[in-house]
């Protein structure tokens, strides 16, 4: 495997360091303006060509081909092909070819043709493209080498959050941020899995009751959670989220939720934490910010 390949700041990526992106170039129809661009494989077929580049000055031209007798208005969609090279800042260029197993308006999952294991391309559109703005798995190239993908953040925020719902509901405060598992892995969670995360960097406040929990969309349902933890100063924790139920066949993302609980009040009025945010709060203030964050995914030990 070559050297861990390393993409910084992938939430607000381009506004947070200034690397450099191109927009999506759309060959044929396109519902959001884009430069021209051409077709691609058989005739009459229409493609997208995304180009990027990352911290290490590498670039990327990642172009996706409709598969054949689609008749749809192009966007990226299961069952087309892809090819991406990998343009170093010294030596040659690496290829992957394969296909697209997943597409939506945020990530675009890819099987190379020569491995069962996929990876993951995240996009944010604006209005007028599509922008790459991440990448998580290990991208497996022509030759056979690999390249694993694991995002690494120079800063991470996590804000506050408050829910209440009527007297039957729950009440709960907590700081928190997101990701997609996505970003990690294109394995879909079923109940007994285990999955071992690992984070790291120095904070600026104390989070007593952290811990991370997978969920999914659209029904924001928690499906594993981890032991809690406290974090201060610099520090590195592994966080082990055990599966404890299926997902439904509807949900169509998974994210990790970090998560500091400080307040949760059930119906059953069984209390979590007896600490409260600071009075005047409001939903979305940054309670605590993390340099030189770092997540990833660790093989489990059994």
């Amino acid at each position: 495997m070559n050297k861990l390949f390393k993409l910084f700041g992938i939430v607000a990526l381009a506004a947070a360091i200034g690397l450099s992106f191109a927009g999506c170039d759309t060959g044929g129809d396109s519902p959001a303006p884009a430069p021209a661009g051409g077709t691609g494989g058989s005739a009459g077929s229409q493609r997208s060509v995304y180009t990027w580049n990352d911290a290490e000055s590498n670039s990327y031209r990642l172009e996706i081909t409709e598969a054949p007798n689609s008749r749809a208005v192009y966007t990226p969609k299961q069952g087309d092909t892809y090819v991406l090279t990998i343009t170093p800042k010294v030596g040659k260029p690496q290829k992957s070819n394969g296909t697209v197993t997943l597409s939506n308006s945020t990530t675009i999952i890819l099987k190379p043709d020569n491995s069962p294991t996929t990876f993951t391309i995240t996009v944010t559109p604006t209005d007028t493209t599509v922008i790459v703005t991440g990448m998580g798995g290990t991208i497996t190239f022509e030759d056979g080498k690999t390249k694993e993908v694991i995002p690494i953040f120079d800063t991470f925020d996590f804000k506050a959050e408050m829910w209440y719902y009527d007297e039957a509901g729950d009440i709960g405060e907590t700081w928190q941020n997101t990701l997609p598992l996505s970003y990690f892995t294109s394995v879909t969670p079923k109940k007994g899995d285990k999955f071992t995360f690992e984070i790291s960097g120095t904070i600026n406040n104390t989070m007593e009751w952290f811990n991370l929990e997978i969920y999914y969309l659209p029904s924001w349902t928690t499906i594993g959670v981890s032991d809690k933890q406290e974090i201060s100063g610099p520090f590195k924790k592994e966080f082990v989220i055990n599966i404890h139920e299926d997902p439904k066949p509807t949900a169509t993302e998974f994210r990790i939720s970090m998560i500091n609980h400080l307040y949760h009040m059930y119906s059953h009025n069984v209390t979590a934490n007896n600490a409260r945010l600071p009075e005047g709060t409001q939903r979305g203030d940054v309670m605590a910010t993390v340099s030189n964050f770092e997540i990833r995914l660790l093989p489990n030990k059994d």
